[in-house]
């Protein structure tokens, strides 16, 4: 009897959770999985697959697929995602972007391909720092605070 009661709960507790629009799409999930982990094959065969897949969806701490990308420096990944609509500007709940990101990371490559696709190097996060002060001041990153130079950005 304590069994059915507890499956009714979780009926209960599912349907509630539905209803207010919560939807475990496999398709995201399995997009944020692949970017973390650098497995092109799933990015590619998640986004051939059509339908809606929301490529700028954030996980829980509002990091989007191309910013778990850029933490790892997945530059192939990346660009897959920036090729199929992804937010080069899209901003976490830190407001750090994916280039704020990849400067915090140190990846260079990455800071490249993110400036190349249009990234805004003047982004500031919640605690007002850019990419540029990130890498100059925070990780003394001298390429990357080369290239955001050149691309016009500012402390």
């Amino acid at each position: 009897m304590m069994e059915f009661r507890f499956v009714q709960y979780l009926l209960r507790v599912v349907t509630i959770i539905l209803v207010s629009g919560c939807v475990m799409d496999s398709k995201v999930v399995r997009l944020k999985y692949a970017a973390i982990n650098g497995d092109t094959d799933t990015v590619k065969s998640v986004l051939a697959e059509g339908g809606d897949v929301n490529i700028n969806i954030k996980d829980e701490n509002g990091n989007t697929a191309l910013m778990h990308a850029a933490a790892g420096s997945k530059v192939d990944i990346a660009k897959i995602l920036i090729d199929a609509g992804a937010n080069v500007n899209a901003k976490n709940r830190k407001r750090d972007t994916a280039l704020i990101i990849a400067a915090w990371h140190g990846q260079v490559n990455m800071v490249e391909a993110l400036i190349n696709a249009g990234a805004d190097v003047s982004v500031k996060n919640k605690d007002g720092n850019t990419a540029l002060k990130i890498a100059a001041e925070i990780n003394d990153q001298k390429k990357i605070t080369s290239l955001l130079v050149e691309a016009g950005a500012v402390k």
